[in-house]
């Protein structure tokens, strides 16, 4: 559902804002993005499909990345920026950390960036379940 070119375009609006690219080249961005979201789409299909951070990249070019754990959340709000030009939910609702068993902050922070939720909601759990249920009906 998220094409090439709206990522290309996402990518694009990361790296002008003059953020670190994490020794990546533009290309390298679209190939990485493209994996994440294939991945994605896979587990959006799937009616239980979620994924922790490291599953993700795992089999990734990102995935070797020695500061994976860092470098994860700049890719993931580009593919927040993504769904949002493409009119679709957070596909990145999908994805969650081990140990707290929640989306980290970059998920809730990208979520207000692009006006997938308002200041006012302050109810991360109830917002994070709704959008996973948003994107399961999408991606059905």
């Amino acid at each position: 559902m998220i094409s090439d070119d709206t990522l290309t375009a996402a990518v694009g609006w990361y790296l002008a804002s003059g953020r670190s690219s994490w020794g990546f080249s533009e290309a390298a961005w679209g190939v990485i993005c493209r994996q994440l979201v294939d991945h994605l789409e896979g587990l959006a299909r799937s009616p239980r499909g979620m994924v922790f951070y490291k599953q993700l990249v795992a089999d990734t070019d990102l995935g070797q990345h020695p500061e994976w754990h860092l470098a994860v959340s700049p890719f993931l709000q580009v593919l927040v920026k993504a769904c949002h030009l493409a009119e679709l939910p957070m596909l990145t609702s999908l994805v969650y950390g081990k140990t707290a068993n929640a989306p980290g902050p970059g998920f809730h922070d990208a979520a207000h960036l692009f006006g997938y939720r308002r200041a006012a909601d302050d109810d991360d759990l109830r917002f994070w379940f709704e959008e996973i249920a948003r994107v399961r009906v999408r991606w059905r």
